[in-house]
């Protein structure tokens, strides 16, 4: 049964898109999982780092399906036959240092066929963002307006997801996870995703008490897409980032949290290093570039599985 999970945080520069590309990065390679990643956020972060080209006009963005999708409110449109076209296994590019120069070599990689990471099965597809996904934000709003309600539309992006999911399970390759990235904002996009993430929400944040205090507004959010859909899980953890275990703040920081927010912490933290700028300039994944990063988030996702078995184990369904 496919997962649905979200990483969200209404603030930016907390690594959201990182946490999303890695989490599927280690659920492909280390536990042999099928991912489809979906970008919710207009930045496209997550996808250009994947290495679609969200600039180019034949490249079939989220937006589009859900633009017309508001404008329409014709659930005909999402066939799986339609939605496919939105699907792209992404493209990387890599360094390649040739002597006195170097270029840009782009090939195809499936997840797992690295050769800088364990080989396995895995395979990772991806939804790709734009900068026009920010317009639905008003178009939503505004159909709202016409409808009568106080507040737009909550299952925009459930009702997408769906055929796809339906869809990938007839083919006999179903996903095993759906992995939701979205923008720095509590808007429709936001809440959207939060609704449609019925398995879990992840809440990454890095070490400083502003970013920390400000996600208790951010759990007001979640706690209304709970009211909202029954059976939602809630918040799986909030994630640590940029934690550095020699560091005082951070170690002061990470009691501070686990009091101020008890039993919603993750145990596994994702060390801070330089490596992550650097894994962004050569086109990779912090988790292929740095050893200790990848082996945080193959313990991350061991948390993820534990408690969304748990719970299906106490049969609380989405």
């Amino acid at each position: 049964m496919t997962k649905i999970i979200v990483a969200a945080n209404q603030k930016g520069g907390v690594a959201k898109s990182s946490t999303v590309l890695n989490i599927a990065y280690a659920f492909a390679n280390h536990y042999h999982q099928r991912i489809l990643v979906v970008d919710m956020d207009a930045q496209a972060t997550a996808s250009q780092n994947l290495g679609i080209d969200v600039s180019r006009k034949d490249t079939n963005t989220i937006d589009m399906i859900m633009s017309a999708y508001v404008d329409s409110g014709d659930k005909g449109i999402l066939s799986y036959e339609n939605l496919k076209k939105y699907i792209y296994t992404p493209v990387f590019s890599r360094k390649v240092h040739v002597p006195g120069t170097f270029r840009w070599e782009s090939r195809k990689m499936e997840f797992g066929k690295d050769s800088d990471a364990p080989r396995s099965g895995g395979c990772l597809d991806c939804i790709p963002s734009s900068i026009d996904l920010s317009d639905i934000e008003r178009k939503a709003g505004a159909m709202a307006v016409l409808n009568g309600t106080d507040q737009a539309y909550p299952f925009y992006l459930r009702d997408i997801l769906q055929p796809v999911i339906d869809g990938k399970k007839k083919e006999g390759i179903p996903y095993d996870w759906v992995i939701i990235d979205t923008p720095p904002a509590l808007g429709v996009l936001s809440f959207n995703s939060l609704c449609a993430a019925k398995d879990g929400i992840i809440i990454p944040t890095n070490m400083d008490v502003t970013s920390l205090r400000g996600i208790k507004a951010l759990l007001q959010t979640v706690d209304e897409a709970v009211r909202t859909v029954p059976g939602h899980a809630g918040v799986l953890g909030i994630l640590l980032s940029q934690f550095y275990e020699h560091r005082t703040l951070d170690n002061y920081l990470k009691e501070y949290s686990e009091e101020f927010y008890p039993n919603r912490i993750f145990h596994t933290t994702i060390p801070d290093s330089n490596d992550a700028k650097k894994a962004n300039a050569e086109k990779i994944l912090f988790s292929q570039k740095n050893r200790k990063a990848y082996r945080a988030f193959i313990s991350l996702c061991g948390e993820i599985i534990e408690q969304t078995e748990k719970r299906d184990e106490h049969g609380i369904q989405g």
